[in-house]
């Protein structure tokens, strides 16, 4: 039976809740008043908290486009997303699908947000299939009135349930990502439940009950990459820890330019002497100072390897882009990319490089990420 992963939109794989941009736009185009920009605030608010009535919400809301085409909202939603949204797709979700779309799961958009929304975002992140909050239409213009179940809080179960049996999907064995405690009879729902830049009552939550706690923000403060593999290989209840790596560099420009530049990674704290940098949610210091003697006293695959030697395990599908990248920089590879032990259970993408300094780094992927530490 196929299984699915299911996203939420708002504050998952959008970084920001769609709905307070599309409020702010419509008051600066004069579309609603400063009494309507300051109800939907309160209503954001509460919809934070959990607090929300929704029902009454959503009908307040619909009642200003009573009247309106409907063609004319979804056009202004698809300028409205170009324009406005894309900014704020959130850097670590696209890797995620990735992994989902390779395993061969169903990638399902769950979303309390409007269908014209849900629309771009299918096109955007390549989703399967969009469960989302309906709008009733007659003659082509809105009446006003929400489709029925709300897709929120326990209406998002029932939505997700009617579709998983016309579907033949089989939730108890699917995944969900979310940002709110609205969503909790969904999490509660499936077996791989995801906490994506929780907020503070889901975050509770999900410490409580050992849930995976992710950031796809891009600031690295919550969670790793390897968070999503431990949950998958242990069932969620245990997460990795962060570690921290201290070495010495010839120059601060060169580092920053290979590890911020070139890698990706985020600049932290610095003096005259130091740098720290978020690498895959771990924090590397790179010192001023002589640089460690390596020497290539191991071998992989037959070719000697500079020792010690330190890296990431990266997702399966950022693999291939950052080789891509470091090769078109003209990165020399002590080890090129490269594929070991195809078909076996440690299946994995690998490839040894320099750091301007000559400090040796290995990034690594593995096909099937719960074989991570299988012997």
């Amino acid at each position: 039976m196929p299984t699915a992963a299911f996203f939420d939109l708002d504050g998952t794989l959008l970084t920001v809740n769609s709905a307070d941009l599309w409020v702010r736009r419509e008051r600066r185009l004069g579309h609603i008043t400063r009494w309507q920009l300051a109800r939907a605030g309160l209503w954001l608010g509460g919809y934070k908290l959990g607090f929300l009535d929704m029902e009454a919400a959503l009908r307040a809301a619909l009642g200003t486009l009573r009247g309106v085409e409907e063609a004319f909202i979804r056009a202004e939603t698809h300028q409205w997303w170009r324009d406005e949204v894309r900014p704020f797709i959130a850097p670590g979700a696209r890797a995620v699908l990735a992994e989902h779309q390779a395993r061969g799961d169903l990638l399902v958009l769950l979303t309390s947000s409007s269908r014209y929304a849900s629309e771009m975002a299918r096109e955007e992140f390549g989703l399967d299939h969009v469960l989302c909050q309906g709008y009733q239409v007659k003659d082509g213009r809105f009446t006003g009135e929400p489709e029925r179940p709300l897709c929120y809080g326990p209406g998002k179960v029932q939505v997700a349930e009617e579709w998983a049996k016309t579907a033949g999907v089989d939730l108890a064995q699917s995944a969900f990502y979310t940002d709110s405690t609205t969503d909790l009879p969904m999490l509660e729902r499936v077996a791989k439940p995801f906490a994506v830049s929780p907020d503070p009552r889901l975050k509770r939550t999900a410490r409580q009950r050992g849930w995976p706690v992710l950031d796809w923000s891009g600031k690295g403060k919550v969670g790793n990459p390897l968070q999503a593999v431990r949950a998958e290989a242990q069932s969620g209840s245990m997460s990795l820890r962060a570690f921290h790596y201290s070495f010495h560099v010839k120059d601060l420009a060169s580092t920053r330019a290979f590890y911020a530049g070139l890698l990706g990674c985020s600049e932290g704290r610095s003096t005259d002497t130091w740098v720290d940098f978020d690498f895959w949610g771990n924090q590397l210091s790179c010192h001023l100072g002589p640089v460690a003697v390596t020497t290539k006293t191991a071998q992989v695959d037959g070719i000697k390897v500079a020792m010690p030697h330190f890296g990431a395990i990266i997702e399966w599908a950022g693999f291939a882009p950052l080789a891509a990248r470091l090769e078109a920089a003209g990165t020399q590879f002590v080890i090129t990319p490269r594929v070991r032990y195809p078909g076996a259970p440690g299946e994995q993408a690998t490839m040894f490089f320099l750091d301007p300094s000559g400090n040796a780094l290995e990034f690594k992927a593995f096909r099937h990420p719960e074989h991570v530490f299988t012997a």
